[in-house]
């Protein structure tokens, strides 16, 4: 920031300014980490989602993000626009509908873990990412 001459008179309104300049920088620095890192996520849920064994991949593909502009920054919605029923199932697990044919077999599937990882990744990263621009 340039070196500005202030008197008595006009210190408020050259303090108003310097927070106002701020906050844009500010704002613009979250948003421009936001859309990146939101980017990065949405790949890294399509990689590390499971996949059916000779399935086609369609929970895998159908991740994507949602753009919520409303003030002076922007968040991003990640979501699966395919399959979101199963999101909750797959990574946390479920219960199996008994087969009395076979009363051995096993009554709950357990959960692959690749939300919560992602989930983890984005808030490291957007703090660093933040912080690196401020």
């Amino acid at each position: 920031m340039a070196n500005v001459k202030v008197t008595p008179d006009n210190f408020a309104d050259a303090v108003v300014k310097a927070l106002k300049d701020y906050a844009n920088v500010t704002a613009q620095s979250v948003n421009e980490a936001s859309d990146s890192v939101s980017k990065e996520a949405v790949k890294m849920l399509k990689a590390k989602s499971p996949r059916k064994k000779g399935g086609n991949g369609e929970y895998a593909k159908g991740w994507t993000r949602k753009a919520d502009k409303k003030g002076a920054t922007n968040s991003y919605t990640l979501y699966n626009k395919n399959k979101p029923q199963l999101t909750h199932l797959l990574e946390k697990g479920h219960a199996v509908k008994p087969d009395p044919k076979h009363p051995n077999r096993k009554k709950r599937v357990e959960g692959i873990e690749h939300i919560g990882p992602v989930d983890d990744w984005v808030a490291v990263e957007m703090l660093r990412r933040v912080e690196k621009k401020l």
